[in-house]
């Protein structure tokens, strides 16, 4: 199928911007958001390549040098040759300028990119190879990586440090006023030590089935959104009126799972419960749900929209291990690739990025509690995220559907690491963390422990 030739370029702002560099070393200083690649006329990306390379290396590019660097790299022919190397040397552009001109040859590239993933969204749907909402949103995630190229410029040592005061400013204000640093979980050990969800981090929450990672998750969002906080998730494992069950069932103190299997005394509760303050302060939420989204271009896609429309504070994905990216030879470099977009995306749109992670079966196996390498699938998990927190549960649930749950920070690049101090208690009926005084629960088991021989005491003395 034929395609619209149209290219866009501006082959006289790739010469002014190489005829400046000519002129006077020094503009290279005002191009370095340029690559190579920015240059339609490959020779031109040839002659920008080699002056950039020479100066990195502390030697001036100029005609001599720069011909010299090229014919020793077997190049100098695919520029022109010597004779329009001087041909850009004699032409006069001012240095000074030189900043327009680079921005002339980086706007017309970026047009360039933008018109081929275009035409690539074009064909994959016309030839209906995958999902066209795949298709969709890969595009949507090129295009906001391209917007994202079209705002960034280098940053000085005082504008790092202004925003370091700011952030060491907005922390210690939110500390102050008896709050978390960031986005809360309402379990006062884990918030302390996390200091809640902030920065733009990878978070991964990683632990066995059945264990309570997405309950967690679900119940830190809420308790985060009521407190003013915007959070998005996108759902790869559960329907909406899953979700919706769950989150109910969490705010109401419902039995999730005796709703979903329609029990009348279950539902009695429920419709007794609908028009009460809680729900209504449920439904208002500020939690923005995507349930179709699995291709990892959609995923960040999204995530990448709610922060441009919807201001979200933080997202989260559950959970990783569903999310498709094709072109891998195996899972393992699937999930590499997958876990350093996310972290890409959380730094270039400056969020937290959330993705739940299962463990693998070897610590059921051995009895054991879970190291960061049970990472399911992949060390890269291990290796890209900036706080990894482990759930483990010692035992099977109870009658009533509760579980001990131990909550870890196994990785934590700005804090310290290790088991919590106390334990968390996982109701699988209403899918509710609470946490657990473990010096009061020593103390309880002690007493149970010593309680027969205290009453063997007690009865001898009677006798």
């Amino acid at each position: 199928m034929s395609r619209p030739t149209t290219e866009l370029t501006s082959i006289a702002a790739e010469q002014a911007v190489l005829c400046a560099i000519l002129a006077d070393a020094s503009a290279l200083a005002a191009v370095t958001s340029l690559r190579p690649t920015d240059f339609a006329n490959r020779g031109h990306g040839l002659i920008f390549a080699a002056a950039r390379d020479l100066d990195m290396r502390g030697i001036l590019p100029d005609l001599v040098t720069l011909g010299n660097a090229l014919q020793k790299a077997g190049k100098l022919d695919d520029v022109g040759g010597a004779a329009y190397l001087a041909e850009l040397a004699t032409e006069s552009a001012g240095a000074g300028n030189v900043a327009a001109y680079a921005a002339i040859v980086r706007d017309t590239a970026l047009r360039r990119r933008a018109l081929q993933k275009l035409a690539e969204a074009r064909d994959a749907i016309l030839q209906g190879s995958g999902s066209v909402i795949d298709a969709i949103g890969d595009l949507a995630a090129t295009i906001e990586g391209l917007t994202t190229e079209t705002e960034s410029r280098p940053q000085t040592m005082a504008e790092v440090v202004d925003a370091a005061i700011d952030a060491a400013d907005a922390a210690y204000e939110r500390k102050r006023s008896g709050g978390a640093v960031g986005a809360p979980s309402g379990l006062p050990t884990l918030d302390n030590r996390l200091g809640g969800l902030h920065g733009p981090r990878l978070i991964i929450p990683a632990g066995r089935p059945g264990v309570g990672k997405t309950a967690l998750m679900n119940q830190w969002a809420m308790h985060a959104a009521a407190r003013g906080y915007r959070v998005g998730i996108c759902s790869l494992e559960m329907s909406d009126a899953e979700t919706g069950l769950r989150a109910m069932a969490t705010r109401l103190g419902l039995n999730s799972a005796a709703l979903a299997r329609g029990n009348a005394a279950e539902y009695a509760r429920l419709k007794t419960a609908l028009p009460s303050d809680e729900l209504r302060n449920l439904i208002d939420l500020p939690i923005f749900f995507d349930f179709d989204s699995f291709s990892l271009g959609a995923v960040v896609a999204r995530i990448a929209q709610w922060r441009r429309t919807e201001r979200i504070d933080f997202a989260v994905i559950d959970h990783i291990g569903l999310i498709e990216a094709e072109g891998f030879k195996s899972r393992v470099e699937q999930l590499g690739a997958i876990s350093r977009t996310l972290k890409k995306f959380a730094k270039r749109l400056q969020i937290p990025i959330v993705a739940v992670s299962q463990l693998n079966r070897a610590v059921e196996t051995d009895k054991r509690t879970p190291k960061l390498s049970d990472l399911r699938d992949s060390g890269n998990l291990e290796q890209d995220a900036d706080v990894v927190i482990m759930l483990h549960a010692d035992g099977d649930p109870d009658p009533n559907g509760r579980v001990q749950v131990e909550i870890g920070l196994l990785k934590l690049r700005d804090g310290v690491r290790g088991w919590l101090p106390c334990s968390f208690e996982f109701d699988g009926r209403t899918q509710r963390f609470r946490e657990i005084d473990k010096r009061a629960e020593n103390e309880a088991r002690e007493f149970v422990k010593e309680r027969p021989s205290r009453l063997r005491t007690i009865a001898d003395r009677q006798t």
